[in-house]
Parts: structure tokens; C-alpha cells; sequence
């Protein structure tokens, strides 16, 4: 999805597709808004706008929550409810909430300490009736590599998550199912920017990363 718009910034751009598809799903709350805008407004004041060049810029961070909702309003994931792509969008809001980064590469356990640490995104999504134990459970899974000393560490981290939040806590189904969440935000994170666009948007992201 390239902006063909004149006269309007990319990041704009990217925040009324956001907010165009969250309205046709549903999502109508005033919260969700004021998430991509405090989101936005943390990472611009960082220096990670749009002079920032690395692939964990604005650009993602609003790509990814666009990319939950164009697979939620695609209907073709069987067992995927309404609740589910709430969890998957406001997870993606936040999934790179990182402003003060030092490298490009994400962190998820600073992100974590991140949001932990701010109120006013726990009370943002606290609004939109989502629980912030499995927010960050699902935020976690989207650790690259998923394997060896990463997923190990990363497992202990969700399972804490599971068992402070009521509604997994001895409840291994519903943890098996927002594992497979977490599971599908990070195949969303790991495609959706680079989808987003024709060729020569995808070999710019792919520099983008690399660098």
C-alpha cells in the first residue's frame, strides 16, 4: 500500500488507513486513537519519525497494526474472533514501543518495561477491555529468532504473564490460544511492511533492516 496522496505525510497517512479499517472492524472507541496518537508522539520526539532511518520506525509501527486488521477484515482465518484481532491490534500498537532505543533491533523485554512503566497506556488499554498480562504475553512471542536461548527465555517470561492474569491463569487452553495470538502477530510483524507496497517498497524496507 503505497500513499499516492499529495500534500500529506506518510505517517498520516498510514494513521487514517489505521483508523479507517479499526472503524469498519469495530473499533470505534475513543481509545484507540489516543494510543496511535501517544504512540506516534513518544517515538517523533525520540528522533524515530520520519528523518529516522531504520526499518523500526513510525512507518512499521503503524504498518503493523494496519496489517492486523487487513487480516482480520479478510475473514480467512478460521477461529479468529472479534476479541482475537482486538488483542492482535492493540498488541501491535505497542509491540515496538520502544522511544528510547539505543540500537534498531527491538527489545521486548524493554518495551515490556516500558509500558509496565507508563500509566497512561495501561489505562488506555485497560479502556479498550483488554487484559495488559496477556498484552505482554503476545508482545513477547514476537522475539526473533523464536528458538534456542531467546524462545526459552522468552517462554518463562509469557508463562509469568499467564499466571498473573485471571483469565489464563491453570487455564492451559486459553494460554495454548494466545501463544498461537502472540504466533501470528510475529508472522504479521515479520511481513506486513514489507507487503505493504510494490517491489521497490519491499527492497527499501529490506535495506531499511538491514541497516
Amino acid at each position: 500500500m503505497t500513499n499516492l496522496s499529495t500534500g500529506i505525510s506518510n505517517i498520516t497517512y498510514l494513521k487514517n488507513e489505521v483508523i479507517r479499517l479499526a472503524e469498519k472492524n469495530g473499533f470505534n472507541e475513543s481509545c484507540y486513537k489516543i494510543m496511535l496518537d501517544y504512540t506516534i508522539n513518544n517515538l517523533q520526539s525520540s528522533g524515530l519519525g520520519e528523518k529516522y532511518y531504520g526499518y523500526h520506525n513510525i512507518d512499521h509501527l503503524l504498518e503493523i497494526p494496519l496489517g492486523t486488521l487487513l487480516v482480520g477484515d479478510s475473514k480467512q482465518i478460521p477461529n479468529l474472533s472479534d476479541e482475537d484481532l482486538k488483542y492482535l491490534f492493540v498488541s501491535a500498537i505497542f509491540h515496538d514501543f520502544e522511544p528510547d532505543k539505543i540500537i534498531d533491533k527491538p527489545s521486548e523485554d524493554n518495551v515490556l518495561k516500558n509500558l509496565t512503566s507508563d500509566h497512561k497506556i495501561k489505562n488506555l488499554i485497560a479502556e479498550s477491555e483488554t487484559d495488559f498480562e496477556i498484552i505482554k504475553a503476545m508482545i513477547l512471542r514476537t522475539a526473533y529468532p523464536w528458538s534456542g536461548e531467546v524462545k526459552e527465555n522468552g517462554e518463562k517470561s509469557i508463562q509469568k504473564c499467564f499466571e498473573n492474569s485471571k483469565l489464563t491463569k491453570n487455564n492451559p487452553e486459553k494460554q495454548e490460544h494466545y501463544i498461537w495470538l502472540g504466533w501470528l502477530l510475529s508472522v504479521i510483524d515479520r511481513m506486513t511492511s514489507y507487503a505493504l507496497g510494490d517491489f521497490s517498497k519491499a527492497m527499501h524496507v529490506a535495506k531499511m533492516n538491514s541497516h
